[in-house]
């Protein structure tokens, strides 16, 4: 995968994490990104 897709991908984190009222759904947002943080990492 390449940058630009990692950096796509983080700005809809961001955005998510922005947007998300409660931290049961700041969550929820974060599950589809928990790949990318092990991928990172």
């Amino acid at each position: 995968m390449g940058p630009a897709v990692l950096e796509r991908y983080t700005r809809i984190q961001q955005h998510a994490l922005q947007i998300a009222k409660s931290d049961e759904e700041r969550t929820e947002a974060l599950k589809p990104f928990e790949w990318q943080a092990l991928t990172v990492e």
